[in-house]
């Protein structure tokens, strides 16, 4: 991959973290202060945390193991791979669970209809499951625990902060990245090699 192009998708890491930061400090303002319509301010929020670390996955890892074998795949996963080997992404970000919320959720949801007809299905919660509302076989269209800040969508389950905190990692990485090494670790490290060959 030239260089340039590395560049601008390791840029694309940072804007993404970006945006996954604006939305993770929204949804603890909203959390914390309660304001008119802060449940659905919280779940914009939420949803706009797990659209960004999507957008993220889909750099690294562009298309599941069992993809067909295209060259425009095989351009896409080595491109994954090539990002993965500069920045050592965390696993957390691999989760189809994170992509699977936001791009297949009418699949899902479909599939929720057809396979089970006994739960309850109830929109949104923010609290805790065990709280007087989680009685009976009930599943929550969308549910985000604010103790743990774990979001789960018709029961598949991310957590949002160690995503923001992969994300922050991943950013901090592209930036080492394009920014190299600094001429002073670079004199400092020919320094050391000359004091080698001196010994």
């Amino acid at each position: 991959m030239e260089q340039h192009h590395a560049e601008l998708y390791a840029l694309e890491v940072q804007r993404q973290y970006s945006f996954a930061s604006i939305a993770y400090q929204s949804l603890r303002s909203e959390l914390l202060n309660r304001g008119p319509d802060w449940q659905l301010r919280a779940f914009a929020a939420a949803q706009a945390i797990l659209t960004s670390a999507a957008q993220t996955s889909k750099l690294f890892w562009p298309f599941p193991p069992d993809s067909d074998q295209s060259d425009r795949v095989k351009r896409a996963i080595a491109r994954g791979e090539y990002l993965q080997e500069i920045i050592g992404p965390d696993p957390v970000l691999m989760s189809r669970n994170v992509r699977n919320s936001v791009e297949h959720y009418d699949d899902r949801l479909d599939a929720f209809f057809s396979k089970d007809t006994t739960s309850g299905l109830y929109e949104s919660l923010i609290g805790s499951k065990a709280s007087k509302y989680a009685h009976g076989k009930v599943v929550w269209l969308r549910h985000l625990d604010p103790e743990t800040m774990v979001y789960s969508f018709l029961g598949k389950e991310v957590h949002l902060e160690k995503l923001v905190v992969a994300m922050r990692e991943a950013s901090a990485a592209a930036n080492r990245w394009i920014d190299g090494p600094s001429l002073t670790a670079l004199l400092q490290e020919e320094a050391a090699r000359v004091a080698q060959l001196d010994e």
